[in-house]
């Protein structure tokens, strides 16, 4: 049986060590869960730690590889009174718990530096050496692992038709059925199905905005984009985590029709404002008045073209002096025009109805 010392001072003062520091070591972790630590330890000898000569950090938890590993290697040279960071890896253990965190240096000897060190009790055959002192022993509290799970709720505002690139604000509606918090940061989003993670509707991924936590529901509310193209489209949701999976049930499958918009009429107006009108006038008393029209149709108005704004109620009536008004210059789509001419008032008292319309001469 070969000797596991623990040497401090005396003959093997070359060989000392002391604790510093941690860095990132939590106090809770998910079950399986990796994370990346660091322990920091001064060379407190007058011996230089390499990786050759057997200098390593060693676990002195039980079992030594609880968290994964039961040694890190010094990474270059460490001269006395050095100190140096040791980084690395740690995965908890698969079952919860509570679990001790602590570290020492040693030296392994030279037959036992090809292999990772023994040294899980004092039976063990080994001749590794352990020096200075422990790091503080911290405990780590292991939780069962996380689960991610989703059901669909409701929808709200999604629509049966729309018309080629008509935009529609929605609601989709979900439940975190896992134990995992969804967080943005966290990369947790509602993804379109049907194909999975289509673009049809202008999107494909909505991030959850805040924080939901197991049980809470969640209203992602986005505008969707009718595809350019008629005709029957299918409309899902599911949740996933952006880089690691998609999970939980995807939504009710909704068929949402897209049609060809209507065709604009060619001539078509839409009355804007007056100007210069009185509420009352004397018989034969003459006013200069405007009259603002839009035209909403697809056809410019021009003249020529015979666009001209009538009298209404009765419709071509002349009892303000006048029927018809021709356009000036051209009136493009969408453009609004004004007509400005004078009327003159009926010879007798009365109250009368003044409106006015467009029309194409003849048509």
């Amino acid at each position: 049986m070969a000797l596991l010392l623990a040497l401090t001072g005396g003959a093997f003062a070359g060989m000392d060590a002391s604790f510093v520091s941690y860095s990132n070591v939590p106090a809770t972790m998910s079950a399986g869960e990796t994370l990346t630590v660091s322990v920091a330890m001064k060379n407190a000898g007058t011996s230089t730690w390499t990786a050759a000569a057997g200098y390593a950090l060693g676990s002195r938890n039980s079992p030594t590889d609880v968290w994964g590993l039961n040694h890190v290697s010094v990474s270059g040279s460490v001269a006395p009174d050095a100190t140096h960071t040791f980084t690395f890896a740690i995965t908890a253990p698969s079952t919860p718990g509570s679990y001790t965190f602590q570290w020492r240096m040693f030296q392994k000897s030279e037959e036992d530096r090809p292999e990772r060190p023994i040294v899980t009790s004092s039976s063990t055959v080994s001749s590794t050496v352990w020096f200075g002192s422990s790091t503080t022993s911290r405990t780590i509290t292991v939780a069962a692992a996380t689960t991610d799970g989703a059901s669909f709720v409701s929808y709200s505002g999604v629509p049966t038709t729309m018309t080629v690139g008509e935009t529609a604000t929605v609601i989709v509606t979900m439940r975190n059925t896992g134990t995992s918090t969804w967080t943005s940061a966290a990369g947790y989003k509602l993804g379109s199905q049907g194909p999975q993670d289509n673009t049809r509707w202008g999107l494909n991924r909505v991030s959850v905005s805040g924080s939901v936590a197991p049980q809470a529901t969640h209203k992602f509310t986005f505008t969707i984009t009718a595809p350019s193209t008629a005709g029957s489209y299918t409309f899902s949701w599911k949740m996933l985590k952006e880089g690691v999976a998609w999970f939980g049930s995807r939504t009710t499958d909704r068929t949402i029709t897209v049609s060809e918009p209507p065709e604009s009429p060619p001539d078509d107006a839409s009355f804007v404002s007056y100007s210069g009108l009185p509420t009352t006038m004397t018989t034969g008393q003459t006013a200069t008045v405007s009259v603002t029209m839009r035209n909403t149709g697809t056809s410019p108005w021009t003249s020529a073209a015979g666009y001209k704004l009538g009298s209404q109620g009765p419709q071509d009536n002349t009892r303000w002096g006048l029927n018809r008004v021709s356009v000036s210059g051209s009136v493009a789509p969408q453009a609004t025009h004004k007509f400005t001419f004078t009327i003159t008032a009926p010879s007798t008292a009365g109250s009368y109805t003044f409106s006015w319309k467009m029309l194409k001469e003849g048509v």
